[in-house]
């Protein structure tokens, strides 16, 4: 394979010369010169070394996607994650960056550290990323521009984009409390997400603004799982309550599809005895028997915006820090109804 040493050799000039063409730098070659390089680089068949070309711009024009494939059925298939890589593919295409994927296990972040800041990458767009904030300060160390998708960090010195969680569960309690529900349950996701705690001070705060009395033994506690939404809603069904609940918010639509099979196999009507609403707009959920009312979070838009929130980074544009959140769409279904 030719090398920039053997197109500058055969035209009889430097190196720094051949570059100079390659990069269209002013008065680096005169016409006649130039002419010569650019015909033996086609002659010899040379194609110059991305990486080498980066460094000597200090920019690779590449941006890096950074998921854990364990625990999602689908990456690209998600309803949630698909959209989001969408919008940030779509969008490094219109600011002409190149998009890489890596699958990186969060559990194994310390190893992962070394991988992520060989430099083939302008930035990082951390999906959901689990880890501890030494995994940050890991980068910033590294001079490694990053954003966080999907998970809320409140750290001021975090770059973060995701949907308006505290939005969302105020948005889905209103809607259950408009319907005439007093009795909520609130499903809770994996306490390590961000979006969980956030989700629930949403609920709180708009059973507060209503004037009803929030009960603890209704905020429950689990995963963002089928398995989850199932097993703790036969434990709410087995309870001798005083006051039955007439509604479940589920922090996501997996955690309602659990929940629905619950009511299903109890002989729970729903919407009739039990209205059930979730967050992320499934296909499962909205092709199930009945399909599932849900808050559908802004996936693309998220995707677009995080690249614009790095690229503001790695141009010096601006520095890191910002936090944009995006409000969902709540899409009423066939799980919900007047209490």
């Amino acid at each position: 394979m030719p090398t920039i040493r053997d197109v500058a050799n055969a035209c009889g000039v430097s190196v720094t010369t051949v570059s100079g063409v390659l990069n269209n730098t002013p008065n680096a070659a005169g016409p006649e010169t130039r002419a010569r390089v650019l015909e033996m680089i086609e002659r010899l068949n040379y194609s110059p070394n991305a990486v080498a070309r980066g460094l000597s711009h200090r920019r690779m024009d590449m941006l890096g996607v950074v998921v854990d494939p364990v625990g999602w059925a689908s990456l690209m298939a998600d309803q949630h994650l698909g959209p989001i890589v969408d919008g940030v593919i779509s969008q490094s295409s219109h600011l002409r960056q190149r998009t890489v994927l890596y699958t990186e296990s969060w559990s194994d972040w310390e190893n992962c550290l070394q991988t992520l800041s060989d430099g083939l990458c302008d930035g990082l767009l951390l999906v959901v990323p689990i880890v501890p904030d030494a995994f940050f300060d890991g980068l910033r160390r590294r001079r490694v521009p990053f954003v966080i998708i999907g998970d809320h960090r409140p750290e001021p010195e975090l770059s973060i984009c995701d949907v308006d969680n505290v939005g969302a569960g105020r948005q889905v309690t209103n809607y259950l409390l408009e319907l005439g529900h007093k009795r909520i349950v609130m499903l809770r996701g994996n306490g390590e997400h961000q979006s969980t705690g956030l989700r629930a001070l949403g609920y709180r705060e708009a059973l507060e603004a209503a004037g009803v009395t929030y009960d603890p033994a209704l905020d429950i506690e689990g995963i963002y799982s089928f398995d989850s939404g199932y097993e703790r809603t036969r434990t709410l069904l087995d309870v001798p309550w005083k006051s039955k609940p007439t509604a479940i918010f589920a922090a996501d639509d997996r955690t309602a599809m659990g929940a629905l099979e619950a009511l299903k196999e109890r002989g729970v009507q729903v919407p009739e005895e039990m209205s059930v609403v979730g967050i992320n707009d499934s296909i499962e959920g909205a092709t199930g028997v009945p399909p599932l009312t849900s808050l559908r979070q802004p996936g693309r838009d998220i995707g677009k915006e995080a690249v614009n929130i790095l690229r503001a980074q790695v141009t010096g544009a601006e520095g890191p820090g910002r936090k944009v959140v995006l409000p969902g769409t709540l899409v009423v279904r066939g799980t919900t109804s007047p209490a």
